[in-house]
């Protein structure tokens, strides 16, 4: 399905949530139709994966319930698969919507908790043998709240600690786990996680230090596109980060990124073609 060897793989993210951070979500009487519509100029645009979320997961978003998630997600999930030959993402972290997503034709399960949330996720990815995203996270901390949006100003952990090697042993712990519990190895991708739980000044360091994330040798993927660090670093709202956006995802791809996930697709996928005939480039 995917060839993370040869190219960059787009992941374009289509929130249906009134209150996404990004300012993009979907929620009206005709969202059938506008995802739809999205669907289509997002593959039009290049896009590889559409990647589906019912649920916002910025800092103090209020919580869905499940009924309620399923509502968002499924009818547009069966809509999109129906219409288009585009590998689906699930962007959640309940098992049941996870489960009933792959049955309607969703390919990947792209969960912020890294299979720790819900202790029944582990088990439906192994279920179903499909890609499985295992992100990274601290917990949440402190968040503070500007006209820039919501970031995290409290660590997460121990000055004395390298974010990496915490990043690191974190994921390791996490990959273990999906793998005891039977999830197929060749189908898991990591996330380190920008932006969950980490400040401005972390986030910059895991971006300088991206190339050490590919050592575990599963495929990565970079979740950058017009995070809070972005806006605090070039001081711009949530819709005017489309240029530090193109900036972190090309020092993303040219690290080690093969998937990164994002909201302005035409730009990216024209952006992440460029980077990606530099990086093959052979004289």
């Amino acid at each position: 399905m995917f060839d993370f060897k040869n190219h960059t793989h787009i992941m374009a993210v289509l929130n249906v949530t009134p209150d996404s951070f990004s300012g993009d979500g979907i929620c009206s009487n005709s969202v059938i139709d506008r995802a739809l519509k999205q669907a289509e100029s997002f593959v039009k645009a290049g896009c590889h994966i559409l990647d589906i979320g019912g649920e916002s997961t910025r800092p103090g978003a209020t919580p869905v319930s499940l009924q309620e998630e399923l509502d968002r997600v499924i009818p547009i999930i069966q809509a999109i698969h129906k219409n288009f030959d585009v590998p689906i993402s699930i962007d959640t972290m309940k098992a049941i919507v996870a489960d009933q997503a792959v049955k309607c034709g969703a390919s990947v399960i792209n969960d912020v908790s890294g299979l720790l949330h819900d202790p029944e996720m582990v088990h439906i990815a192994a279920k179903h043998q499909c890609y499985t995203v295992i992100m990274h996270s601290f917990n949440a901390g402190i968040v503070e709240k500007t006209i820039l949006g919501g970031r995290y100003i409290k660590k997460d952990v121990d000055e004395s600690e390298d974010i990496i090697v915490c990043i690191y042993r974190d994921l390791d712990k996490q990959v273990i786990f999906a793998l005891e519990n039977g999830v197929d190895p060749s189908k898991i991708i990591l996330d380190p996680g920008i932006g969950f739980g980490k400040t401005v000044e972390q986030n910059i360091e895991i971006m300088a230090r991206f190339d050490e994330i590919p050592k575990f040798r599963y495929p990565v993927l970079l979740g950058a596109s017009r995070k809070s660090f972005i806006g605090y670093t070039v001081n711009a709202p949530v819709d005017k980060r489309l240029g530090g956006s193109l900036a972190a995802l090309t020092v993303g791809i040219m690290k080690g990124a093969q998937i990164v996930r994002v909201h302005d697709v035409e730009e990216s996928a024209q952006a992440a073609k460029i980077v990606d005939a530099i990086m093959n480039y052979k004289n």
